[in-house]
């Protein structure tokens, strides 16, 4: 008997950084505030905007840095309603492509948390 193929979810890409200590994941398409040119980034304590200038102070983690942290948002991001589902991608670039994307989704006047 063959198993029915599994729904596909739509990913989201993610770039892990370090800084101080701290492993960061950056969602570089999902937009966290009303400017455009904040993006979401997570790490172990929760979710919170950050932004090209930060992003620039940082390093790539090594995948033993971020293997925990990786875990926990794969958890995270597969559970929940189907509507609210991704299957997170990890990416090593951040490219102009994730900021116009991002760009054209922000949410206006408030945000995209609430």
């Amino acid at each position: 008997m063959s198993r029915l193929p599994r729904p596909s979810r739509p990913t989201l890409p993610v770039l892990f950084r370090y800084k101080g200590g701290i492993v960061t994941a950056v969602f570089p398409t999902l937009p966290f505030t009303s400017n455009p040119a904040d993006f979401t980034v997570a790490d172990r304590h929760g979710h919170c905007a950050g932004n090209r200038a930060w992003y620039n102070t940082t390093r790539k983690a090594k995948p033993s840095e971020y293997r925990q942290l990786w875990e926990d948002l794969r958890t995270l991001y597969a559970s929940g309603p189907p509507e609210e589902q991704y299957e997170l991608v990890v990416k090593h670039l951040f490219t102009r492509k994730h900021d116009e994307e991002r760009a054209s989704t922000y949410c206006e006047g408030k945000k995209c948390s609430e």
